[in-house]
């Protein structure tokens, strides 16, 4: 954001490629600043602005330490786990330490093992549930993605609440 307001025509060219992209456009910084109130949609203008530059061939340096502190994050995190800021943060009330202590995929792991030591293999995207602060651990699914048949356009994965002992289940669509 500091580059665009020292370089204003610079954000008419970010518009030019956030409607392509974003498909809507910032009048100016101050509305882009507005609007980024979760860290997910500000990670992801982090990444729509980051490309803008590169492709643009305009020299920059990473100035948002939470999208430093992001792209740690998605390095520490185990492939079978959502990589959510906004939900990790509410996990963790130090999510900042873990990232930087290279901690947090064994903190997931932790919190997130399951009785068998498997976790899912994703049809499309992580989605582990957690709800109300608590992880789910995950219990089965019905079917792995390499072993779809034709007639088969879905998975279940099953996870069980490790206080209540509740049962969820998450449907994934081929």
């Amino acid at each position: 954001m500091d580059y665009f307001e020292k370089n204003p025509k610079s954000l008419i060219c970010f518009n030019k490629y956030a409607r392509k992209k974003l498909y809507s456009t910032f009048d100016d910084v101050n509305e882009i600043k507005s609007k980024l109130f979760k860290k997910n949609i500000r990670v992801y203008v982090y990444q729509l602005v980051q490309g803008f530059l590169y492709t643009n061939k305009i020299r920059y340096t990473v100035g948002a330490e939470e999208y430093v502190l992001y792209n740690q994050m998605c390095n520490q995190c185990p492939e079978w786990f959502q990589k959510d800021f906004d939900l990790l943060d509410s996990l963790f009330t130090n999510l900042k330490e873990l990232i930087k202590n290279n901690e947090l995929n064994e903190k997931i792991t932790s919190i997130c093992k399951t009785t068998n030591g498997i976790y899912p293999e994703w049809l499309q995207n992580a989605e582990w549930p957690v709800i109300n602060g608590i992880a789910y651990t995950f219990d089965s699914q019905t079917i792995l993605p390499e072993d779809m048949d034709y007639d088969v356009d879905s998975i279940t994965y099953s996870f069980i609440n490790p206080v209540t002992n509740e049962k969820i289940d998450v449907v994934q669509f081929d």
